[in-house]
């Protein structure tokens, strides 16, 4: 197994706190996306998850995220297109959004107060987070502890 399970508030020393939209949210955002792109997406999903599941390794997986800066690419700019910017708004920016109105929520809730806060999300919400934090908040790092999700 690549991932541990999931964590129930039963099983864990932490709270919880759910950071990404409901099934509802996400429709609504998805709806908004052109009927072309969903579709597209239908077909090629499962198409991608199959190659991936039969032909993809850790390696490869390791390598596509482990290119993820904090500032985007050459290539991520360039390659934008204003035909998929729906779907960059529902797989990324909405949920970025929710994600950073939990992490304020946190954020304020301690008043000051160091706390420890653990934000397990995909590599591409990260941008969203450190600009947040530096940008925004004014943090900086002081340091930084990488998890291994997975071991090559």
């Amino acid at each position: 197994m690549a991932q541990p399970r999931y964590p129930t508030q039963a099983s864990c020393k932490a709270r919880i706190v759910e950071a990404d939209l409901s099934g509802a949210e996400f429709a609504k955002v998805w709806r908004e996306v052109s009927l072309r792109q969903r579709t597209i997406m239908w077909l090629a999903v499962p198409v991608a998850a199959a190659y991936l599941r039969w032909f993809s390794t850790r390696e490869t997986l390791a390598k596509a995220v482990s290119s993820l800066d904090d500032l985007q690419s050459r290539h991520e700019t360039l390659s934008w297109s204003p035909e998929t910017a729906g779907l960059d708004r529902a797989i990324l920016h909405a949920r970025d959004a929710r994600l950073l109105e939990r992490l304020s929520d946190e954020i304020d809730d301690a008043g000051g107060r160091p706390r420890d806060v653990a934000i397990v999300y995909g590599a591409a919400h990260m941008r969203a987070v450190l600009k947040e934090l530096t940008q925004r908040r004014k943090y900086h790092v002081a340091r930084g502890d990488w998890l291994t999700v997975f071991r090559l």
